[in-house]
């Protein structure tokens, strides 16, 4: 899935090339080949999963986080890795992600770039690093767009695969977007359109893709299918829950406007 998701992004890379304005970067740009921004966003996870996901709270004691490396030319990771709450950005990324002649903003207030100083002084770098906040906007999107807080697994295989699923989901509505804000008879829009079907096709082979894996590693059929069954009883207990807490609030504020 984390293959399918590289490839995802690389597609709406590809079709948006450099149209998009990035007037905030200015000359920036000019002296980097790209500015980036590290950072993470966390989740709760269900308690089953403190085991390997242990989180900072008590009361929830489990939570995964996504470490993001983001261009923040279009706003899409670079590279990327997830672990429990508890794990540092620094600790997740890997060291090749910071490539040569980039500007790279990190949590903190660090400044790490491998350019010289005689490109931007200090206090420069420090004024650029307001332009960290765009990183939010990736989130924002993973998030509230295609339902990153509604995850209901519990083992990290599981996990991982519904994370990169998101990420696969938020691909297909970037490729969606360029495709409609394209005009019509541009060989844009027929890229764009052509990179929609790829990655479609690619997400349609996702869960073939994730059964050979498994396969590869030992799990059998009966295993398989038993791990398929107990995240739909898990899925389907959650989403009778959830009814039968808003019948109690339902019941509740009946009672209470007598």
């Amino acid at each position: 899935m984390r293959e399918v998701a590289s490839r995802a992004v690389q597609a709406v890379r590809e079709v948006a090339g450099e149209d998009r304005p990035f007037n905030e970067l200015g000359a920036l740009l000019e002296e980097f080949t790209d500015v980036q921004a590290a950072d993470s966003t966390w989740q709760l996870l269900q308690r089953l999963a403190a085991d390997w996901a242990p989180s900072t709270s008590k009361a929830r004691p489990a939570a995964f986080k996504w470490h993001a490396l983001v261009s923040l030319r279009d706003e899409l990771p670079v590279a990327d890795g997830v672990t429990s709450q508890r794990t540092q950005d620094t600790r997740a990324l890997p060291e090749e992600a910071l490539s040569p002649g980039t500007l790279t903003f990190m949590d903190l207030g660090w400044y790490l770039t491998t350019v010289g100083r005689h490109v931007l002084t200090a206090r420069e770098v420090a004024e650029a690093y307001r332009l960290r906040w765009r990183v939010e906007l990736l989130f924002n999107a993973l998030k509230s767009g295609v339902g990153l807080t509604a995850l209901r697994a519990t083992r990290p295989g599981a996990v991982l695969s519904l994370v990169y699923a998101k990420v696969i989901a938020l691909a297909l509505s970037r490729l969606l977007e360029l495709s409609l804000q394209q005009k019509a008879g541009e060989s844009g829009q027929e890229q764009a359109t052509g990179r929609l079907a790829l990655v479609l096709a690619l997400t349609r082979c996702a869960p073939l893709l994730l059964s050979h894996a498994m396969r590869s590693r030992g799990v059998t059929l009966v295993q398989l299918e038993e791990r398929i069954l107990l995240i739909a009883e898990v899925t389907a207990r959650s989403h009778q829950q959830r009814r039968e807490r808003e019948r109690r609030k339902r019941e509740a504020s009946l009672r209470s406007g007598r």
